[in-house]
């Protein structure tokens, strides 16, 4: 597949990233019920691109952005934190402008891809800065295991935003044939992604010092690994995709050391060597 794996959005609905207010309580700049609404047209926007309904999927995704900034209008400020509240719609918003820019690269309106995914990086941007501050305010403090666990989760969501929008405007440049823009945000992608699974590389660590024989705990350790595999994957898939512009520049002996890591990376993620996604390379 040319495009390595793209659009990455569509195995993952929107789903905006928890904030908290200064006493640990979880915060939204909306209401449960605009949440809810704003997710499930996002996801059905995501089927629908996945069916090829593009046109479709556009009006569903400027449709979450049209219920998203009402609910901002009538959102009650006196029991909401304004800060957490604004973090939390540059991650929903820029998740959905990520959406809407693989649209237009769908529809071969490149153009206008990179003029909403341009769009989506100063706020994917100030998100993933954020959460580094967040988690440098945990890490400092003598909270424990459950404050590290949580801004290691918050920093993976905030950064795998950040990593799906350079990972689209590298497409968007590829399919314009700016093969050396294109490689530049592949590469910053994969920067990204590689901090992602130390995320949940760290993450995996906290779980399994304190998991013991609780089932339910079993159950978090497992989803834990599941979250390394996936952020396995798309760091996999954004070298092949890094090798890619690479190879269009005829840089081939760096082409080939990306698509070696990649492949070295999938099988550590997955089991089966006949599976598709460690034969496509």
């Amino acid at each position: 597949d040319e495009e390595g794996g793209f659009p990455n959005f569509t195995s993952n609905p929107v789903v905006q990233t928890e904030a908290r207010d200064d006493d640990g309580a979880a915060v939204s700049n909306v209401s449960d019920d605009t949440d809810e609404k704003v997710t499930k047209i996002t996801e059905t926007g995501n089927g629908m691109f996945a069916r090829g309904e593009y046109d479709r999927a556009m009006k569903m995704f400027l449709e979450a952005l049209r219920v998203l900034a009402g609910a901002e209008k009538t959102a009650p400020d006196a029991t909401k934190s304004v800060a957490a509240r604004a973090k939390n719609n540059r991650a929903t918003i820029s998740r959905i402008l990520v959406n809407i820019g693989a649209v237009h690269i769908q529809q071969n309106k490149f153009d206008d891809a990179l003029d909403v995914l341009q769009s989506a990086l100063p706020l994917a941007m100030a998100v993933s800065d954020e959460s580094a501050k967040a988690y440098a305010m945990k890490t400092s403090s003598s909270q424990g295991h459950y404050s590290q666990s949580f801004s290691d989760i918050s920093r993976l969501k905030a950064d795998s935003v950040k990593a799906d929008v350079l990972q689209n405007i590298g497409l968007a440049y590829l399919r314009k044939n700016e093969f050396d823009l294109a490689s530049e945000h592949y590469k910053e992608a994969c920067v990204v992604r590689r901090k992602c699974l130390q995320y949940a590389l760290e993450q995996q660590k906290i779980v399994q010092v304190s998991t013991g024989n609780n089932l339910g705990e079993a159950v978090i350790g497992e989803d834990n690994n599941k979250l390394v595999s996936i952020c396995e994957l798309e760091l996999a898939d954004s070298l092949v995709s890094y090798g890619l512009g690479h190879e269009k520049c005829k840089r081939h002996q760096d082409a080939a050391e990306a698509y070696a890591e990649a492949l070295k990376i999938r099988r550590q993620a997955i089991s089966d060597p006949h599976h598709p996604d460690i034969l496509i390379i």
